[in-house]
């Protein structure tokens, strides 16, 4: 699918390329479920397979959201988005411009000590989860980064705290919050 923004100030038109990537897990289908809360088996696959693909679909840049870990929503709450990646410019790029949108995010680490709390498989070269040793968030986003190629730039969002509004507002209807999307679009088209 192909969208064309325009930004009127600048007159200038952004195209990006969406490749339907929903990423779910294979017994997601085979079990005939239809929404996330229909499957609690945890998975991590499916966002390994959707970078994979995106790369492999030429993609050099990458930005996958996720409803992966609660350890980020016990650590920032339901207003505040884990953010990770390994690209520093892109980090504060869309830092910057969420502060335009007025969504929060926060940065947690990733780096060589997450690493090896996933390096525990004795049938693989790493797992991924860190059972019992904390950082959840931090250990999944390093997973995931094992399957980025050099070049790319990639940005992770876990949004699980943030993506639904868990009891309607003045502002807000009970459900599906459109977290980062608002961020997502402005990134797009900056």
């Amino acid at each position: 699918m192909k969208i064309r923004w325009t930004n009127q100030a600048e007159e200038a038109q952004t195209e990006v390329f969406f490749e339907k990537g929903t990423a779910t897990p294979e017994n997601f289908r085979r079990l005939g479920k239809k929404r996330g809360g229909d499957c609690r088996i945890a998975v991590k696959r499916e966002g390994c397979d959707g970078i994979t693909f995106a790369q492999r679909m030429g993609a050099r840049t990458v930005i996958d959201l996720a409803t992966l870990t609660y350890s980020a929503q016990r650590a920032l709450g339901d207003q505040v988005v884990a953010l990770f990646g390994n690209d520093r410019e892109a980090l504060r790029s869309w830092e910057e411009t969420a502060e335009q949108t007025g969504e929060y995010y926060w940065q947690l680490p990733m780096g060589p000590i997450y690493h090896k709390m996933i390096e525990w498989s004795i049938c693989a070269d790493f797992a991924n989860y860190a059972p019992g040793r904390g950082a959840g968030a931090s250990a999944a986003a390093c997973f995931l980064e094992n399957f980025v190629e050099e070049r790319t730039q990639w940005i992770h969002l876990d949004m699980v705290g943030p993506s639904v509004v868990r009891k309607e507002t003045d502002e807000m209807a009970e459900g599906a919050s459109g977290a980062c999307m608002s961020t997502l679009a402005a990134y797009l088209t900056r």
